[in-house]
């Protein structure tokens, strides 16, 4: 079961909706001034309210308009919205079977505005003391009205049986109903023309496409000619004879130019489709298949052909052979560019003013030095100071400085010696370097004597 497609209907109805419900007061600042709208701006309540008027559309189809449970609606909706939990489908039909009050303003016949109050607004009926519902009237209005603006019937290939509702409402005298027929064809030629341009416009495979629908669309707009002359002949019918009339607020003048409106519609419409049709022919290439080489080649093999029809089958297959002023190689000059390579400019690097990164630094620094501090821990542990001490830090640059304090702080990286312990002072310790003065809190690594004793050994 498809789902109605009910945009046109909220397209319609969404800013008359904003309009009735604006807090502005009358003469006002015109500046439009957004009004809040409460609930889920996801669209799911709008998507299951379109399922659900299809779901009781269907049920209603099958039961004569009777009342249907909701757990069949929910099965319904759910062969479309696989997601659809029942409480929110009773939910949404609760608030589409309520109605909301609509206030409307009305001429009167002097001109004079009077408010009526509308209530029939509720979509869907609900049973008064079960959890029951079927479709309103305005809910049967609505899925009319989406089956009425479906793009398929809107179509142009359908226009013959508009003009045959248009003589029927002309020979029952009903002139409204022939008008509103009168705007809708000519509205649906409009169009259908545009379409049409912008086809032609588009060209190539968009014309090869509609190849096939062109000389359809031609005789059904000659067809729609020859009923719009019959409407033409039937409205001089009224005038000469003065048929009563259901509507006398629609002059029959009027209905005769709309329908002589929509004559030189067709007839613009038709010529349009005779100029795409020669169009459509030039772009297209000949569909005459080509001599099969393969075909000769077999034939040759048992019957081998004379220099003649040899002759006969190439002149006939294609161009073996040039004829006029053949081209030599001076005719190429310029066209045929020679590929140079381009050589990469070298870039200037100075490497006084290189500065290695700083992990670059420690990874040297560890290289360099691991060996001391290993022997150093191994005999006893290694304190922060005497590190310094022993020339660890460097002469006095923070580079070698940061080194040492890193790799006492993370001795799991970089070493594999068994129990090592990590102790701090906290007393502050003052050592000067002949290129800076340091302060620091008292660092030192230990390590168990025994397991000590054993990696040297192993080493």
């Amino acid at each position: 079961m498809p789902l109605p497609d009910l945009s046109h209907l909220l397209k319609t109805s969404a800013r008359l909706i904003d309009l009735h419900d604006s807090w502005r007061a009358y003469a006002e600042s015109p500046v439009y001034q957004k009004d809040t709208r409460t609930g889920h701006g996801d669209g799911r309540y709008v998507g299951l309210a379109i399922a659900c008027l299809a779901g009781l559309h269907e049920l209603g189809r099958r039961s004569g308009d009777e009342y249907s449970p909701l757990a069949l609606i929910s099965q319904q909706v759910r062969t479309e919205l696989p997601w659809a939990e029942e409480v929110d489908i009773e939910y949404v039909l609760n608030v589409l079977s309520r109605p909301t009050e609509l206030k409307l303003l009305l001429q009167g016949v002097e001109g004079s505005g009077h408010v009526i109050s509308e209530k029939d607004t509720n979509l869907a009926d609900k049973a008064s003391n079960v959890a029951e519902f079927r479709l309103s009237r305005m809910g049967r209005m609505a899925i009319g009205m989406a089956a009425s603006s479906d793009d398929d019937h809107q179509d142009i290939l359908y226009i013959e049986g508009d003009v045959t509702k248009l003589i029927v409402a002309l020979e029952r005298g009903r002139l409204k109903a022939a008008l509103g027929f009168l705007d809708q064809m000519n509205e649906q030629l409009r169009v259908a023309h545009s379409s049409l341009v912008s086809l032609m416009e588009r060209g190539g495979r968009a014309l090869r496409a509609v190849q096939d629908e062109l000389k359809e669309h031609t005789s059904i707009m000659t067809r729609t000619n020859e009923l719009v002359r019959s409407a033409d002949n039937k409205i001089n019918e009224i005038i000469r004879s003065d048929i009563e009339l259901d509507d006398d607020e629609v002059p029959i003048g009027l209905v005769r130019e709309r329908v002589r409106e929509l004559s030189r519609g067709i007839v613009r419409y038709s010529r349009q489709l005779s100029q795409l049709s020669a169009e459509t022919s030039r772009g297209i290439s000949s569909s005459v298949e080509a001599p099969s080489f393969a075909a000769y080649a077999q034939k040759w093999v048992t019957n081998p052909p004379t220099d003649a029809r040899l002759n006969q089958v190439f002149d006939a297959l294609g161009p073996t052979r040039l004829s006029g002023i053949a081209p030599v190689g001076t005719d190429f000059v310029g066209a045929i560019k020679q590929r140079v390579q381009i050589e990469q400019e070298e870039q200037q690097v100075d490497m006084n003013d290189y500065v290695p990164p700083l992990e670059h630094e420690y990874i040297r620094w560890l290289q360099e030095n691991r060996v001391a501090i290993e022997a150093r821990i191994l005999n006893g542990g290694l304190a922060l100071d005497e590190a310094i001490a022993d020339g660890l830090a460097g002469r006095g640059d923070d580079e070698a400085f940061a080194c040492l304090v890193t790799a006492m702080n993370a001795i799991e990286s970089w070493t594999d010696l068994p129990d090592l312990a990590l102790s701090m002072r906290e007393q502050l310790t003052k050592f000067s370097l002949p290129e800076m003065d340091l302060m620091f809190s008292g660092l030192s690594i230990s390590a168990d004597q025994s397991a000590a004793l054993a990696t040297a050994k192993e080493k």
